[in-house]
């Protein structure tokens, strides 16, 4: 019997002025007990067989020896731990890195938070127990496991791809013994909840943009998947193992066969909300409306460097915040919202672009995430990109992949789904669009060489 359920909860970042990107173990808990209740009271006559779960990758959450949290949970725009970063680059060769683990030395990721901490807070980072991904750490609470799966460990940059383990020379430059990460166990595992109604149920668990391809139908090779919702992402889905990784790209593992390759940006609709609020335009106002007008944002003069929060691909700067060029006295609010979309949209194509130099991407672009709810915003980023561009059918690809990942572990491959309708590019206006640009990528360029 099969029950349509559907919870969701809302929680902030906690950001602060010294890079601080911080989440509440205790709140994101309540809010995962409060969607299970919902749930299982909605599908009281359902037998839940499987447990499936998407869950942000890169998180950090430091435990004591009773599985309690020490300290907040550190999330990949976190960006205090950038001098670290720099630090490991000096000890460790990073191309090689990056090579084996599919990430960079970069503060998104776990080598250099826990650089960051055994330096700052040395005390604290003796006292850590076990440092986890929060979802393993959910985990545990409600089935009493102690694992972790490929797929979130190869979110963490110390997760050796070849060998399929902690990677040692990395955890020797940090002074970690692996003893203090989690094991690695083959997915799904066979478990029971005492806190729930769950009986030997098998627990699969993936990163949320694996999933995300999967849900949102690019999961064949070269599909492209492309997810905008408070940051944003490009990836694919590739069986290859090895094989050159340009640096502006990642490579996360799916399962024993597949892996997702491609860029993910920090900055998106985190801007707009942003500026929403700083400019105090209601969300569906005539002017918020404006602030994605087609022709417009092909035209406007500034050039912006959208890296509010710490940015990641293509170029992963360290030292590079927020840059306004070209603004004057006409400038309005609503030119400066689409030149925050245009400029993150910038930063997607430029990815795209390195993978399809690399052969890693093809020609059928799937978009899913928040910016389904603007049609605007959908022409916008297919101009920007210079690329037609298909709407995922699924808004929330990710629990859909989750669901899909789980009946794939056992034996079941699921319908398809149909295609969705194209939106296509604007040729002229994408033309203007590949000129600014340039022109963003030559200011990078040039403050990054000050």
């Amino acid at each position: 019997m099969q029950s349509k359920t559907a919870a969701s909860e809302h929680y902030s970042i906690r950001y602060k002025a010294d890079g601080a990107a911080e989440l509440s173990p205790t709140t994101i808990l309540r809010a995962v007990n409060r969607c299970i209740a919902t749930t299982l009271s909605t599908a009281k006559r359902s037998r839940v067989t499987a447990v499936s779960i998407s869950s942000f990758w890169h998180g950090l959450l430091g435990l004591n020896t009773r599985w309690q949290p020490l300290t907040p949970i550190y999330t990949w725009a976190d960006s205090r731990a950038a001098n670290a970063a720099r630090d490991l680059r000096k000890h460790l060769d990073e191309s090689r890195v990056h090579a084996l683990t599919g990430c960079r030395l970069h503060t998104s990721y776990w080598p250099a938070k826990l650089r960051w901490l055994r330096t700052d807070s040395p005390a604290l980072f003796q006292e850590v127990a076990l440092w986890v991904s929060p979802v393993d750490w959910i985990l545990h609470r409600f089935f009493g496991t102690s694992h972790t799966t490929a797929s979130m460990a190869s979110g963490t940059g110390l997760f050796n791809l070849e060998t399929r383990q902690w990677d040692d020379k990395i955890c020797r430059a940090l002074q970690l013994s692996p003893k203090k990460l989690p094991r690695l166990a083959p997915s799904p595992v066979i478990a029971t909840s005492k806190s729930m109604p769950l009986k030997s149920v098998a627990i699969t668990m993936i990163g949320d943009g694996a999933a995300g391809n999967l849900g949102s139908g690019a999961s064949t090779k070269g599909v492209v998947a492309i997810n905008v919702g408070t940051s944003a992402a490009i990836r694919v889905i590739s069986s290859a193992k090895r094989g050159r990784l340009a640096p502006g790209l990642f490579r996360y593992v799916l399962d024993d066969q597949r892996f997702v390759v491609g860029g993910a940006i920090s900055n998106a609709g985190n801007l707009r909300e942003w500026a929403l609020r700083e400019f105090r335009i209601g969300k569906n106002s005539r002017a918020a409306h404006e602030s994605f007008s087609r022709n417009a944002a092909a035209r406007d003069s500034m050039v912006l460097l959208p890296f509010w929060v710490d940015e990641r691909s293509p170029t992963w700067p360290d030292d590079l915040r927020g840059v306004i060029s070209g603004l004057n006295q006409t400038v309005t609010a609503i030119e400066m919202m689409r030149s925050l979309a245009t400029a993150s949209f910038y930063r997607l194509a430029q990815i795209l672009e390195i993978m399809r130099a690399t052969d890693q991407a093809g020609s059928r672009i799937i978009v899913s995430g928040g910016i389904l709810r603007s049609p605007q915003a959908i022409r916008l980023l297919a101009d920007s990109l210079g690329c037609d561009v298909e709407i995922s059918r699924v808004q929330e690809a990710s629990l859909r992949g989750a669901a899909i990942f789980a009946l794939q572990q056992q034996g079941i491959r699921p319908r398809a789904l149909r295609a969705g309708r194209l939106v296509k590019q604007n040729r002229a206006l994408a033309k203007l669009h590949a000129d600014r640009r340039a022109k963003q990528e030559a200011l990078e360029k040039r403050l990054t060489k000050l």
